[in-house]
């Protein structure tokens, strides 16, 4: 799952029918595609960041050096300062977002044959497959995560900030007998193997998506939150 670290040190986002936007590599397959729709599906991606974002930025905000003191003298700043840094965060997150699925969808095309893309797929739009996906999902935007806090901390998302993140998701997720028992048949398969050993790569790529600096989104986060400050404590002289 996408991990957002917006507007308490340097904003930064993390961040799977897609606008695929690669350079010089060759466009991605339909059935890539269609697999990572499958897997993640793009608008759930964007809700999922948000409320993750929703469910710990507060806390991060209240936690930032000299926030205790500026909420003391101008109390409601906090919250003032959250709703206008996620107001650009909702804004910027599709674009974001289409980036990041942009690697993902050519790291799939590279690596999966389009046998293992068609299978992968067709397990993913089951009943177990679609299951994992919403409850994951699901699961994901309520957690109020350690892994959020040390990313905001260190002002870096790495990989354990991720698998930590679905790990915990993971627990959440409660399949029916006929859905594990169908989840455990594909585990065996040659396509979920050759998923297994591409994971590392989709990890690193949203961990270096996340990373990389985002001016727009920085610029947009900056503006929105000086014009709070301004109208809270008056404009800079």
């Amino acid at each position: 799952m996408l991990l957002s670290v917006a507007g308490v040190q340097s904003p930064a986002s993390a961040s799977l029918s897609v606008t695929v936007v690669v350079s010089a590599q060759a466009a991605p397959s339909r059935e890539a595609i269609a697999l990572l729709d499958a897997m993640r599906p793009r608008q759930q991606a964007i809700d999922a960041e948000i409320a993750i974002f929703d469910a710990n930025a507060p806390a991060a905000f209240a936690a930032a050096e000299g926030s205790k003191e500026l909420e003391a003298e101008h109390p409601g700043l906090n919250d003032k300062l959250f709703k206008a840094t996620r107001g650009a965060l909702v804004a910027h997150a599709p674009v974001s977002e289409d980036r990041l699925r942009g690697r993902l969808a050519a790291i799939l095309h590279a690596d999966l044959t389009p046998a293992h893309l068609t299978e992968l797929t067709d397990f993913f739009q089951s009943s177990a497959g679609l299951s994992i996906i919403e409850q994951s999902v699901t699961a994901a935007t309520g957690l109020q995560s350690d892994q959020f806090a040390d990313a905001v901390k260190s002002e870096k998302v790495k990989t354990s900030h991720l698998v930590g993140l679905q790990a915990e998701a993971a627990k959440k997720v409660q399949l029916t007998n006929m859905q594990e028992a169908a989840l455990l048949r594909f585990m065996k398969t040659p396509a979920w193997q050759a998923l297994v050993k591409v994971r590392p790569k989709l990890l690193k790529a949203q961990v270096d998506h996340a990373n990389e600096p985002d001016p727009e989104l920085d610029s947009a986060v900056e503006s929105a939150t000086r014009k709070v400050m301004e109208e809270v404590l008056g404009p800079e002289e």
